[in-house]
């Protein structure tokens, strides 16, 4: 009771076991890593019955059960639990996913495998155990509730072994919630995986899961994908393994006409399938690339270079005619406008979309600048750096409160694509673009002079540590120079603060 000496504030089932009590409601947090119903935090009350005849009689006493009386304020166990994971859902979804993410325009197909996962989990043990994993070390993680974030990694080990069981049963599951449970085991371990042996572990084991995530979809067939539930969980995969195959420099199995075409029968794709369709096709290019540059016979080698410059500008192509058909401002060739870059900093769906077509741009110069003879002019467009300043001006956008935490997910191919190319500009100077991304990392609260381990993604995280690793040493051999670009770092810096 507050304000009584020696009054206990733990609930009535902690007071019985003598154990510390958290004080959490409805039920508190030792109830229920114990798994014990929570008795509440309602005294038992002692009444002392007294009338007229008996009121110089010793008194009788007797003790009611409040509980018997009083309305209700602890629910059945099996009730409390389900009111409670009610709202601690609430607060997760709250925490995780951009504010106003049930605007169409600011999804854009970013999260709509997540209806589907509310939807399913409640019928499934691993999937239960997924989401519950990955949403209470979130929630606990950013109140700094160090049994919530214990709780979330019993429940990560319990989903991992669910579905390790089902995987190895003889009649292997082969419904949507197995792949939902694979989506949010490797979304885990990207958000909160941190591994001692750092931050290219922590990738390696998260391109690993996504890969498991493509035998579960390939071990069907495209139809199958074709509609509810099965659909939404395959777009998702889908952008997932368009990044790793970009990351890898490989082709992967979706990378064919069926794949493209059967799981989009009886629903029309939307402009970010068309644009994914299309960076499929990239990783091609990077293997047509390096045999470019390992091959050994000089008249061979020549012709795969020819090869290369031609996909090159039939993907810069294909990428124009997106940006026209599909993109929020109508010419692919013009730089956005102001407004434009406004308005896709302000709607996270447009800025992810932006984001992997500007990177997808980024790349595809890149080749063909490389794969192209000195003497031959190119057009301005095909400047590496135009495309790195768009990625940089939009950045912002992921970092932004109403982003929530899967804003700082979706930014991974955006800075990971920028930071990767400047740090192969050695020009003496220390570019503004670096300046920006460095200055706004670290005044986000993701960076504290320099110090990487906030940064949230590991991908994010490593190139920014070979990054300023590469700047260092631009450092030593030139001193620090201000840089001869055109674009300042005052007008950077000022975009990013917008």
């Amino acid at each position: 009771m507050v304000g009584v000496p020696g009054r206990s504030k733990a609930c009535s089932t902690c007071r019985k076991r003598r154990k510390g009590c958290d004080q959490q409601r409805p039920a508190c947090g030792q109830c229920l890593r114990a798994r014990l119903e929570c008795g509440g935090y309602e005294r038992t009350r002692v009444f002392v019955q007294v009338n007229p005849d008996s009121a110089y009689q010793a008194t009788v006493a007797s003790k009611v059960d409040s509980k018997k009386w009083a309305p209700p304020i602890v629910l059945h166990n099996h009730l409390s639990r389900s009111a409670f994971e009610v709202g601690h859902l609430a607060n997760f979804w709250q925490t995780f996913l951009p504010r106003g993410h049930s605007d169409p325009a600011q999804q854009l197909g970013t999260v709509d495998w997540i209806n589907s996962v509310q939807q399913l989990y409640v019928s499934d043990r691993s999937l239960y155990s997924a989401l519950m994993a990955i949403s209470f070390y979130t929630v606990g993680k950013s109140e700094s509730q160090r049994w919530m974030m214990e709780e979330g990694l019993r429940q990560q080990i319990a989903s991992v072994s669910s579905m390790k069981h089902a995987l190895q049963s003889p009649s292997a599951p082969s419904g949507e919630a197995i792949i939902a449970t694979a989506r949010l085991i490797s979304l885990f371990v990207i958000l909160h995986g941190e591994n001692k042996k750092g931050a290219g572990e922590q990738k390696h084991t998260w391109i690993r899961l996504v890969m498991g995530e493509l035998a579960l979809i390939t071990s069907r067939k495209p139809e199958d994908f074709a509609e509810g539930h099965a659909h939404q969980f395959f777009l998702e995969t889908r952008q997932n393994l368009a990044i790793i195959a970009l990351s890898m420099c490989k082709t992967i199995a979706l990378n064919s006409p069926e794949w493209k075409t059967k799981p989009w029968a009886k629903i029309p794709k939307l402009p970010m399938d068309h644009l994914i369709d299309i960076i499929f096709d990239i990783p091609g290019m990077q293997e047509l690339t390096e045999l470019w540059v390992l091959c050994p016979d000089p008249e061979l080698r020549d012709r795969v270079r020819r090869q290369v410059v031609s996909r090159a500008w039939s993907m810069d192509a294909r990428l124009i005619r997106w940006a026209q058909d599909h993109g929020p401002f109508q010419s692919g060739y013009d730089p956005p406008s102001e407004a434009v870059l406004e308005e896709i900093r302000n709607n996270l769906g447009l800025a992810y979309i932006m984001s992997l077509f500007w990177g997808a741009q980024l790349l595809v110069v890149a080749m063909l600048r490389s794969s192209t003879p000195p003497e031959e002019a190119l057009p301005e467009r095909t400047d590496m750096m135009r495309y790195i300043r768009f990625l940089v001006m939009v950045t912002p956008a992921f970092y932004k409160p109403h982003a929530g935490i899967v804003g700082s997910h979706l930014v991974t191919f955006a800075v990971s694509t920028a930071l990767n190319f400047l740090g192969t500009m050695d020009r003496g100077t220390e570019l503004p673009e670096y300046q920006a991304l460095t200055s706004f990392l670290a005044t986000s609260g993701f960076l504290k002079k320099g110090y990487s381990a906030k940064i949230m993604d590991p991908t994010v995280r490593k190139c920014f540590e070979w990054l300023c690793e590469a700047e260092r040493r631009r450092r030593a051999k030139f001193g620090p120079g201000a840089s001869g670009e055109t674009t300042t770092t005052a007008g950077i810096l000022a975009i990013m603060d917008a």
